[in-house]
């Protein structure tokens, strides 16, 4: 079942959403700054590793034309890797909230 492998990514990304909530429960400023350093440390973290990797984001094929699966298992399906959009998703509709709750009063 290697389509299955998102359900234990996100099961892992979700825990750490009683971080995120409460990064937001702070003042604007304090939350937006401690929300842009996480996100260009889990990016820049990406991207180090991506530039590491001597195929880059591309899939590979061997001398018989068969597909490698090697940045698939290094770091596609990794949590790690997907933290960013999961991140954007999540402070994104938090601040959509604020936004409206906000607008509402």
């Amino acid at each position: 079942m290697g389509w299955a492998w998102f359900l234990p990514c996100y099961v892992q990304l979700t825990i750490m959403l009683p971080l995120i909530l409460a990064i937001n429960r702070l003042p604007v400023k304090l939350a937006g700054t401690i929300y842009a350093a996480l996100m260009l440390i889990v990016l820049s973290t990406n991207g180090f590793l991506l530039m590491r990797n001597p195929t880059g984001i591309f899939l590979t094929f061997d001398d018989n034309y068969f597909m490698s699966y090697a940045f698939l298992n290094d770091f596609f399906m990794k949590p790690q890797f997907h933290l960013a959009s999961y991140l954007w998703g999540a402070i994104l509709c938090l601040l959509f909230l604020r936004y409206t709750r906000d607008i509402g009063n």
